[in-house]
């Protein structure tokens, strides 16, 4: 394995329980703080200067929106407040987070991408994570139209 290592929780949002470990020891000592029997995953930590949240509904990419870390933190969650203007994605991208919301039998939900330097045109950005239930601000248009995309594909769905 090679370090530094993020931790994650394999239930939980918002950033919470998202932890960098840079070596065994701190690893080890993560593991053994945590409630018995819970599930983990472990990553390579991959420093990026920004996440790319894409909002997936019955099949398609609705909207994408950019994160920040804020301050020194390595975490870019839009619960940590590092939330920035809406985005535009490549058509590669947009089908990436359809195929993983997909590949997790996901109607809906959000697929968060970390936007990586070294990436080249027509490349697809590295997943890192797929969410079931992202959250959702009401006075944001852009959250307002998933939402819509949302209860369109529910309704769809059910006929």
């Amino acid at each position: 394995m090679v370090f530094p290592v993020v931790l994650k929780l394999a239930v939980n949002w918002g950033g919470r329980g998202v932890l960098r470990c840079d070596d065994v020891a701190a690893l080890a000592r993560t593991i053994d703080a945590l409630p018995p029997g819970g599930r983990v995953l472990v990553q390579p930590l991959v420093l990026h200067p920004r996440c790319i949240t894409v909002q997936v509904a019955a099949g398609s990419a609705i909207g994408a929106f950019a994160t920040l870390p804020v301050g020194a933190d390595f975490r870019s969650n839009v619960r940590l407040g590092g939330r920035t203007s809406d985005v535009t994605i490549g058509d590669e991208t947009g089908r990436a987070a359809v195929r993983a919301a997909a590949a997790c039998g996901l109607r809906s939900g959000s697929v968060d991408f970390l936007d990586v330097s070294e990436q080249r045109p027509g490349d697809v950005l590295p997943v890192i994570e797929v969410n079931s239930m992202p959250g959702l601000w009401p006075d944001d248009a852009g959250d307002r139209a998933f939402a819509a995309a949302i209860v369109a594909a529910a309704v769809e769905g059910a006929a």
